[in-house]
């Protein structure tokens, strides 16, 4: 059954050269080249999530504006996202626009932190998002495209563009992408009991789990500009099965 969208479609005569550059000119990118959201590249991240285009995903508050299904999709293909991805991006917006992380005051602060999404579970080998050697580097279209979603929804859905609602003084390169995978099986704490680790008893229960865990998670935190941190705001949620 075709996919019924919904969005304002704009008719680009010329090559995909002039397709990107129109993406630029609407103000739809991070600063790099985006892929241009086609009607049929849009459709086939639905139907990889047998979703329903006009689907509430998740409410941004500060700004009333409904996440609907139709423009993660958007934001997925415009940052280079495969089909497979859509479970994992989709407990991201669940994440993101979670109370306890503070949407509104990670964007309008002027330290300029980042959203750091930190996936563990068996769905990091499925989709091989890298959480070994240069986790955090280039490499792993995964990481960098999964990471760059969430700040184009940040963008394109949550208003955060420098000098209005983000306020970052300097910014820094996070704020292009960034995402790990949870290296579990070298975790130690996967193999002490939880109450025995400091770092794992001061977080919420459905955070901590062993490499066998059925059901993934997605952590959001702040990824703040500094060496030394702490967490600011942690907003767990677990990946849609199937």
């Amino acid at each position: 059954m075709p996919t019924t969208l919904t969005s304002k479609r704009h008719a680009v005569e010329g090559s995909l050269d002039d397709a990107i550059e129109f993406c630029f000119q609407q103000g739809w990118t991070d600063g790099l080249p985006v892929v241009p959201p086609t009607a049929p590249k849009v459709a086939r991240m639905l139907e990889a999530a047998r979703l329903d285009p006009k689907q509430q995903i998740a409410f941004v508050e500060h700004r009333a504006v409904s996440i609907t299904a139709e423009k993660v999709a958007i934001n997925a293909v415009m940052a280079g996202c495969k089909p497979e991805y859509m479970p994992v991006l989709i407990a991201a917006v669940e994440a993101l626009t979670d109370p306890k992380l503070n949407l509104y005051a990670l964007q309008a602060t002027t330290g300029g932190p980042a959203v750091m999404i930190i996936i563990n579970g068996p769905i990091r080998r499925k989709l091989d998002i890298n959480g070994g050697p240069n986790a955090l580097g280039e490499g792993w279209r995964a990481n960098a495209t999964i990471g760059r979603f969430v700040q184009l929804v940040k963008r394109n859905i949550g208003g955060s563009y420098p000098g209005t609602t983000c306020k970052a003084t300097l910014g820094w390169p996070g704020k292009y992408s960034i995402c790990v995978g949870e290296n579990e099986e070298a975790s130690p704490c996967a193999k002490r009991a939880r109450s025995s680790c400091h770092a794992c008893s001061a977080m919420p229960n459905r955070i901590v789990q062993t490499p066998t865990s059925v059901r993934p998670t997605i952590t959001v935190g702040f990824a703040p500009t500094r060496a030394a941190t702490r967490p600011l705001g942690i907003a767990p949620t677990n990946v849609p099965a199937g």
